[in-house]
């Protein structure tokens, strides 16, 4: 199959502070989980559109790993290339809002399913078929294997698909410097 649009991410939901400026040092009450993560959202939304989309990842062989592919086939959207891993958990991000509009987040994503994705998920058949790839700059930042595996991919495609890239950075996850060089070719 021919894929519009193909983004190799970091599967995870989300967990939300029902309330306004309730840090997570304090007792509060939580909403969710929604599936989450900018590639799935920027792909789910690019098949809401009309475009044909393919997920690579991973999840955990859990409950939160299912309520991630369930939305993903609900909006239509290949997940038959993420794969789960029983070994690690999904990944999750908290996150609580603030009447001043910050946010603040804690993530398990290094630590999870999604950090597991790598060269061994690289897929020449796949990309061979593909009009236009997303890139994440969150997905670089959870671990060197995903970021090695982008440069593998942006190494293979050729000047006819469309890259996007969605910087992304949080500084929850990685240091500014370390998020840099992962964004180059040269790990």
């Amino acid at each position: 199959m021919r894929y519009d649009i193909v983004t190799f991410g970091i599967p995870m939901v989300e967990i939300m502070r029902k309330r306004l400026d309730c840090p997570f040092d304090e007792v509060g009450e939580f909403e969710g989980p929604y599936p989450a993560g900018d590639p799935g959202i920027c792909l789910y939304e690019c098949v809401a559109m009309g475009y044909r989309g393919c997920y690579v990842g991973v999840v955990g062989d859990d409950p939160l790993g299912s309520c991630f592919l369930n939305q993903m086939e609900r909006g239509g959207v290949d997940h038959s290339y993420i794969r789960k891993d029983p070994l690690h958990t999904t990944a999750t991000s908290l996150l609580a809002k603030f009447s001043d509009g910050s946010r603040s987040f804690v993530f398990t994503l290094p630590t999870s399913a999604a950090a597991q994705l790598g060269p061994e998920d690289f897929d020449e058949e796949l990309l061979r078929n593909v009009r236009w790839v997303h890139v994440s700059g969150c997905a670089i930042s959870v671990s060197k294997s995903i970021a090695k595996l982008h440069h593998m991919i942006m190494d293979f495609i050729g000047d006819d698909v469309t890259v996007s890239f969605d910087p992304n950075y949080r500084k929850e996850i990685l240091g500014l410097d370390e998020y840099k060089k992962r964004c180059k070719k040269d790990l």
